[in-house]
């Protein structure tokens, strides 16, 4: 008696300290239990009976209490583990489905890239980009962010996002960049002030107010536009969508600069007409943290680099 009262100490003992339960031990009751006999069972795993035998008695020890009954033609599971070896079943199953995305998100082939973008893309290769890599890894999931160029390095320096691309390379220390594609920029104009424009000049752009959202990267762009003009553009800055922007231009308050992949290029009743100057084609750089450790952005990095090979300097 003083014993059995010794043995329920030690097991409270190890249950009270968190000693952890025998996950293989819990497996070989999942094949007792399927096999109906521990010979059986011990087949299946490769083990001898006498040792499977032990390794149960053991984990009913820790327990303090019997899983199975032990007859001379098999072992059947006690009405006490009936309920517990179906938990333990269900329970293993779902870490086994973790232990699998967990690999999977290591290989980058699960997960999400969160990418912060300057200006709406409907086509053209950043499009291209995307749907590329959803192609090669269906299961990562793709968020996006729109914003300024410093909002969206701030982000990327936060871990918000996962990757940003700018305009022209950005004197952002402690964030690799790579140079991908070429936005060809365009005036976006009523259609019928555009009749027989096939190209646009920087005088046609200057001629009239640059109606910008707030939250487009217009500081950017008034750098860019000043270097490459020698004059200072001027802005009209609206708190509004794009969408809200067109219905300004519609009105006759000025215009405004898109990219080519910008998804306003088939708006019915405006023109978008390529500007023919040098610097109206802007180079887009990625811009990631080199120690973010997103699995999923280390893939997307690579097909960046596959897609868009260093340019010669």
């Amino acid at each position: 008696m003083a014993q059995g009262r010794e043995g329920t100490k030690v097991r409270q003992r190890r249950r009270s300290r968190g000693d952890p339960l025998d996950i293989g031990g819990l497996r070989a009751c999942l094949v007792v239990r399927e096999a109906g006999s521990f010979r059986s069972a011990a087949a299946i795993l490769d083990l001898q009976p006498s040792i499977l035998s032990r390794r149960v008695r053991a984990l009913e020890d820790h327990l303090g209490v019997s899983l199975f009954h032990r007859m001379a033609n098999g072992a059947r599971p006690t009405n006490a583990a009936t309920a517990f070896l179906d938990t333990v079943d269900r329970v293993l199953g779902e870490l086994d489905a973790a232990v699998m995305r967990a690999g999977a998100a290591g290989a980058g082939k699960e997960g999400m890239v969160q990418i912060g973008l300057i200006w709406t893309i409907a086509n053209g290769q950043a499009q291209a980009t995307m749907k590329a890599f959803k192609a090669a890894a269906p299961e990562v999931s793709l968020g996006v962010r729109e914003g300024g160029s410093a909002r969206i390095a701030a982000a990327v320096f936060d871990r918000e996002i996962d990757i940003g691309f700018l305009a022209g390379r950005q004197p952002l220390e402690g964030l690799d960049q790579w140079r991908v594609w070429t936005e060809q920029m365009m005036l976006v104009l009523p259609a019928e002030k555009a009749e027989g424009m096939t190209e646009a000049s920087w005088p046609d752009l200057l001629a009239h107010p640059i109606l910008v959202g707030d939250q487009d990267d217009w500081v950017s762009l008034k750098d860019h536009l000043t270097a490459q003009t020698g004059h200072v553009p001027q802005f009209a800055i609206h708190k509004c969508s794009r969408e809200g922007i067109l219905s300004l231009i519609a009105s006759g308050a000025g215009v405004t600069v898109a990219p080519a992949s910008s998804g306003f290029a088939n708006t019915p009743g405006f023109a978008f007409v390529p500007i023919g100057e040098p610097g109206a084609a802007i180079p887009l750089y990625a811009v990631w943290l080199p120690s973010n450790d997103n699995p999923a952005l280390r893939r997307f990095v690579a097909l960046l680099k596959k897609r868009f090979p260093k340019p010669v300097q």
